[in-house]
């Protein structure tokens, strides 16, 4: 919490990080500064960002992945050649509601046919204007990447939010959980 009535700030919440279930072609969405994705799964990641600065941040960890600067609301990418599409915690950097469903959009349109969508986002009430995530990012290998997350507030980005924003873009959910701060979701292409 903090002393501003402006900003929420949660406790520093430790998540463990698992591999991506599925085998394939995987496409990171927001995949720059600390590159978790490209971290866990490495070679089989195309790391999509729009923020060249942050491409060049997460790039210092040595990873195989390959990396293209690009807006994800009108992704450069041709339908249906990835396995998984990862959204963690990039969602909450675009703070308008259809901005997170052209995201939707354009993952569905990037998956193959079964393909996997990986979400793992904020809970971000709508009451605040800033609102800060600290969290320690716990990999399999028990490396502990830490990392504070700055995002607009007032989002009213929830679970339920982006599962129905998820069946308006025609996705079939497969796992949801809500740990009060965050929370992970996966859908399936249909």
């Amino acid at each position: 919490m903090s002393d501003d009535p402006d900003m929420f700030r949660t406790p520093v919440l430790r998540i463990p990080l698992k591999h991506i279930p599925d085998e394939g072609r995987v496409l990171d969405i927001g995949g720059g500064g600390e590159g978790l994705v490209s971290r866990l799964e490495g070679k089989r990641v195309c790391a999509v960002d729009v923020l060249l600065n942050k491409i060049r941040e997460a790039r210092i960890y040595s990873v195989e992945s390959q990396w293209i600067q690009n807006d994800a609301r009108a992704l450069a990418v041709r339908d249906r050649v990835f396995d998984t599409v990862t959204c963690w915690f990039s969602l909450s950097y675009l703070p308008e509601v259809n901005d997170k469903r052209q995201v939707l959009v354009e993952a569905h349109r990037v998956l193959k046919g079964g393909g996997l969508l990986s979400i793992i986002g904020m809970n971000i009430p709508g009451n605040t204007v800033k609102h800060v995530f600290d969290a320690e990012f716990v990999l399999p290998d028990d490396y502990v990447s830490k990392m504070s997350y700055a995002v607009s507030g007032g989002q009213e980005q929830t679970l339920e939010a982006l599962i129905e924003l998820g069946k308006e873009t025609v996705f079939q959910i497969e796992g949801e959980s809500d740990h009060g701060h965050w929370f992970e979701l996966s859908m399936r292409k249909t």
